[in-house]
């Protein structure tokens, strides 16, 4: 099982140069000697768009091939987000600037998605278990269990980098028995976490805002653009292609940031209206990919203010046996009872579930 999130990388952290990483991962196959196939994806906010290696520093992390590709930089500032693709063959026995003014409150409702369906949870490093260094979180910053992060206005002397230490976990929704691949066994109970990610960003503060009002100074988007964790379908070589349009009618100046694979292709036909279009490749068939995004709208006298943080979860799939096909036919059926009966399905279950499929991905989302 594993967890697939992705938090935009905010803002300046402790080093100068160094503005936060995320790692997801993905078992791929097990061989018969028992070493498992591994693919880690990071991305990774910099100063530069040099690249970056990371170093097992304990145990045997096995062999491994790592590519690297640049996501987006920021053409008025130092900042540059990088993509890197490790694959490991381990043997047997891992954003950009996001700003919020000093006197609005907002909360930033980090994607937290597990494509298992178990229950993600949030909480602050422990130093006790070595999840980070100086461990005291932020005294403007509150965090969820549900992985939403709140800031409350505060006054002007206390803007700056605020930098926030997380922990992701996944809970399993109900007792579970896991199979090692040598055989033996483990009991999870719903109190046990599955696997956890080390989440490490900063948060900074910028002057006060004129107006705390979306669509003024704080850039406001509209529709189409799609909710903030709406899961989206794809089919590998398909083109995935996501709308957005936003608003500040006291701003003229727009950036779009994005975070997410290296290719995803952006196009800009008008102020505030951005084309993003991505087409998975066969290596990317049955993962869940995360595209968050943010525009920037920077006033005339250079202050810059940003939109909420928006993430999709982009399911690439070529088959109707992706997880996220099953997801979709049982949402059908609660809405079309006549389709399941007494948890019998009926012989027509796999035209009936061609058109589950068929109308859910001819409109490409399936709601959070």
């Amino acid at each position: 099982m594993s967890l697939a999130l992705l938090l935009l990388l905010i803002s300046s952290a402790q080093a100068t140069h160094f503005y936060g990483t995320v790692m997801t991962y993905y078992p791929k196959n097990t061989d018969a000697n028992g070493s498992v196939k591994v693919v880690l994806r990071y991305k990774l906010g910099f100063h530069t768009c040099s690249g970056q290696t990371w170093t097992c520093h304990s145990g045997d992390c096995g062999n491994q091939t790592v590519l690297t590709k640049t996501v987006d930089q920021e053409s008025s500032g130092p900042w540059c987000q990088t993509e890197g693709i490790m694959t490991r063959q381990v043997p047997s026995n891992a954003p950009f600037q996001l700003l919020v003014p000093s006197n609005c409150q907002r909360e930033f409702n980090l994607l937290a998605f597990d494509p298992d369906g178990d229950e993600v949870r949030c909480r602050y490093g422990d130093v006790t278990l070595s999840e980070c260094a100086t461990c005291t979180p932020p005294t403007v910053l509150n965090l969820s269990s549900s992985c939403t992060l709140s800031f409350s206005p505060t006054l002007s002397s206390n803007e700056g980098a605020y930098v926030v230490q997380l922990v992701m976990e996944d809970f399993p929704r109900q007792t579970l028995t896991l199979t090692q691949t040598n055989g033996s066994q483990t009991t999870v109970t719903t109190n046990t976490a599955i696997s956890k990610i080390p989440l490490q960003f900063a948060v900074r503060v910028g002057p006060a805002a004129p107006s705390c009002t979306e669509g003024l100074y704080l850039p406001l988007f509209l529709s189409p653009t799609p909710a903030n964790r709406a899961q989206l379908y794809t089919r590998v070589n398909q083109v995935l292609q996501i709308n957005i349009s936003v608003v500040a009618a006291n701003v003229s100046t727009f950036q779009l940031l994005v975070s997410g694979p290296y290719n995803v292709i952006r196009n800009t036909s008008e102020t505030g209206q951005y084309t993003l279009k991505w087409t998975p490749s066969e290596n990317k068939d049955g993962e869940s990919h995360p595209i968050c995004f943010v525009v920037q709208a920077v006033s005339n006298n250079s202050v810059r203010y940003h939109s909420e943080l928006r993430c999709v979860i982009v399911n690439v799939g070529n088959d109707n046996n992706h997880p996220v096909y099953n997801q979709l036919f049982n949402n059908y059926t609660s809405y079309h009872p006549c389709h399941k009966y007494n948890n019998q399905y009926p012989n027509n279950y796999a035209t009936t579930k061609q058109s589950a499929t068929s109308y859910y991905t001819s409109n490409q989302r399936l709601k959070p």
